[in-house]
């Protein structure tokens, strides 16, 4: 996804960074890739209707969609419906 305008861009970042907030995916210490960039491709490809493999091959700094993949079978569901949770009673800022 180009966000296309900065209303597109403030969205990404904002959902990101709840994501980044709110879920852990216990990467390792020396995980090549950061937490939010393995949430980067999530968003992206969500807000594109995208697939993650798609994102992560127009995207070189970002984790390939088998290790978000890995990352994400990982979690328990209840630890993600937690942070989902959180999220859904975050109140907007300004």
């Amino acid at each position: 996804m180009k966000p296309h305008n900065n209303i597109e861009k403030r969205i990404y970042k904002q959902i990101t960074k709840l994501l980044n907030d709110h879920i852990n995916l216990n990467l390792s210490s020396e995980a090549k890739f950061m937490q939010v960039q393995h949430l980067t491709l999530l968003v992206l490809a969500a807000l594109d209707n995208a697939s993650a493999e798609a994102i992560s091959k127009d995207k070189h700094r970002l984790p390939s969609a088998d290790t978000v993949l890995a990352a994400v079978k990982e979690l328990d569901w209840r630890d993600v419906k937690r942070g989902f949770d959180k999220i859904a009673h975050v109140t907007p800022s300004g």
